[in-house]
C-alpha cells in the first residue's frame, strides 16, 4: 500500500502526537503534545511543497516559531522564514537556521509545550511520522463534468491522459503521496509534460516535468506552478487530450478533487 500525503508526527519520547492545544483551530494556537488519535485531523499534517510549509489537515494554518521560539499555528505568509519547515528523516526542520522542533524541558507528558531549539538529536527532538493511507479521488474537469483518465486503462510507461465519463476506474483515480505529487492509483505513475501532451511516467526525482500537485482548482507543475493541465482545444468530448499550458483560470483548466 503506497503512503499518502497526510501523517502524524509521534514524539520518540513519550509516543504522543503533535497537535494543537485545546483542539482548537484558531491561528495562535501553540503546539503541544496530545494523545494519539490516528483519526482526529487536529493531529494530521502535511508538507505543502508549493509554499515550503507544514500545514494542519484540519484548519490548513502552518506551523510557525514565534518570536520567543514557541511553535504555533497561523495563517501561512509568504516570504516568512518563521513557517518554512521541512521533514529531515524523524526531525521537523527549519529551512532558515536548521533549528528543530523541540519538547521543552524533555517533557514527557500530555500537553508538553513545544519550541524551536538547536539541533541535537535527542528524543524529545525526534518525532516519526507516521504516514496515512492515501485516499483516492476524481480529477472532474469543471467545463466538461468529465473526468482525467488514462486513456484505454494502460499500465505502460507513456500512456496518454484524456477526459472521459466518469466511471471511478482505477485509470480515474488518483492519490497524493507523502511529497504532494498526483499519482495514479493504477500503477503509481505521474503525470509528465515533457511531450506536447501529458502522458503518464514513473516518477523521477530530479524531472521537474514529472511533478504535479493539486493548487486551489488547478493542477500545477511544482517547479512552475504557474503551468496547469489544460483540455487540449476547450473540448467537452470524451477522449479530449490533456496539455500543459499558462493558467489562465478558464474553466477548461479547473478540476476539482472528487473522493471515493
Amino acid at each position: 500500500m503506497p503512503e499518502g500525503k497526510f501523517f502524524l508526527l509521534v514524539s520518540k519520547l513519550s509516543g504522543h502526537a503533535l497537535g494543537p492545544e485545546g483542539g482548537t483551530d484558531a491561528p495562535g494556537a501553540r503546539l503541544v503534545t496530545v494523545p494519539r488519535n490516528d483519526n482526529d485531523d487536529r493531529q494530521a499534517w502535511f508538507s505543502d511543497a508549493v509554499t515550503g510549509t507544514l500545514r494542519n489537515k484540519n484548519s490548513g494554518l502552518c506551523i510557525n516559531v514565534e518570536a520567543d521560539g514557541n511553535a504555533t499555528l497561523q495563517r501561512y505568509e509568504a516570504g516568512r522564514p518563521s513557517q518554512q519547515f521541512l521533514l529531515d528523516g524523524n526531525l521537523v526542520k527549519n529551512r532558515a537556521d536548521s533549528r528543530v522542533l523541540d519538547i521543552v524541558g524533555s517533557n514527557p507528558g500530555v500537553g508538553a509545550a513545544i519550541c524551536v531549539w538547536q539541533m541535537h538529536g535527542g528524543p524529545n527532538q525526534q518525532f516519526d511520522p507516521a504516514f496515512q493511507k492515501p485516499k483516492y479521488f476524481v480529477l472532474k474537469g469543471e467545463k466538461s463534468g468529465k473526468a482525467i483518465d488514462i486513456e484505454g486503462c494502460s499500465k505502460a510507461a507513456g500512456a496518454k491522459i484524456c477526459i472521459y465519463d466518469i466511471n471511478k476506474g482505477d485509470n480515474q483515480l488518483w492519490y497524493e503521496d507523502r511529497l504532494g505529487l498526483i499519482r495514479s492509483k493504477l500503477n503509481d505513475f505521474v503525470f509528465d509534460s515533457s511531450g506536447s501532451e501529458i502522458t503518464m511516467q514513473p516518477y523521477a526525482p530530479n524531472n521537474a516535468h514529472r511533478a504535479w500537485v493539486l493548487a486551489g482548482s488547478a493542477v500545477a507543475q511544482l517547479s512552475n506552478p504557474t503551468k496547469v493541465l489544460d483540455v487540449c482545444k476547450e473540448s467537452n468530448e470524451n477522449g479530449a487530450r490533456i496539455c500543459a499550458y499558462d493558467n489562465r483560470g478558464a474553466p477548461h483548466q479547473k478540476f476539482a478533487a472528487l473522493y471515493v
